[in-house]
């Protein structure tokens, strides 16, 4: 069986697989301090797979591992970016002023 690989375009894809995962937990309840831990989880999970589609086991889930922590900071990096422009939305949907108001 070939080897799955978890660089390039496949790992693109997994982290924002990573990412939604996380992203519908949040929705469902999950508190967000948990967030990156089930990151990590879900990818080295993925890794997992890989692993069974032939990879090494303790590379895939290193790569796994790299995913999800990847996935982590992508989301914090695109949380703290969006964060004012997301807030002035917020304020508007409550019925509060903002600066532009």
């Amino acid at each position: 069986m070939d080897n799955l690989d978890l660089t390039g375009i496949p790992a693109v894809v997994l982290i924002a697989v990573i990412g939604g995962v996380v992203e519908v937990a949040k929705r469902a309840g999950l508190a967000s301090r948990w967030a990156g831990i089930l990151s990590l989880v879900v990818g080295m999970v993925f890794g997992l797979l890989a692993a069974l589609a032939g990879s090494v086991l303790v590379a895939a889930i290193v790569q796994g591992a790299i995913l999800g922590l990847t996935a982590t900071g992508v989301y914090a990096a695109t949380a703290a970016a969006a964060g004012p422009a997301l807030a002035k939305r917020n304020n508007r949907r409550n019925g509060r002023p903002t600066s532009d108001d």
